[in-house]
């Protein structure tokens, strides 16, 4: 049996890869949103020149992962910083260091932009994810309230 190590590439994301950012959001987040809404919203988030919306693609040319990254500056900080929105790995790519190489790819982004810090959240139970992050650096600062008004 041949031992599976794919090479990784990223590129921005284009119109055609809508159904994997759609099915990757779902995934994660446990629900199933409107395609004809979320397609709209995908389109809309690859026009905005401050989001950078990556795909992370192996030797074969299957797509691996995908992220979400929006550029934002804030009233309280002198220098932009970088939100991770979405961070999503195929499952059959999880233990061949894909997370590793698109998270890299986030950083020298980051870097390209000159933001000083990245932030990301993460969902309470995602304790895989939070070790992710903290193995990196990140450090838990806050936490975010939510409550549904509709």
């Amino acid at each position: 049996m041949t031992k599976f190590n794919p090479i990784y590439t990223v590129r921005k994301a284009t119109l055609s890869d809508v159904m994997f950012f759609y099915e990757s959001i779902n995934t994660t987040a446990d629900l199933t949103l409107n395609i004809n809404d979320f397609d709209s919203i995908f389109k809309s988030k690859l026009k905005i020149k401050s989001n950078q919306l990556l795909v992370l693609i192996d030797q074969q040319g299957n797509i691996a992962g995908c992220a979400i990254v929006e550029f934002r500056t804030a009233i309280t900080e002198v220098f932009p910083f970088c939100e991770i929105q979405l961070f999503y790995i195929h499952p059959k790519y999880r233990k061949y260091l894909a997370a590793e190489v698109l998270y890299q790819e986030i950083e020298l982004v980051a870097g390209t932009k000159n933001c000083f810090k990245i932030s990301v959240s993460s969902l309470l139970n995602a304790t895989i994810n939070q070790r992710f992050y903290t193995k990196r650096g990140f450090k838990l600062v806050k936490k975010t309230y939510l409550k549904t008004v509709l």
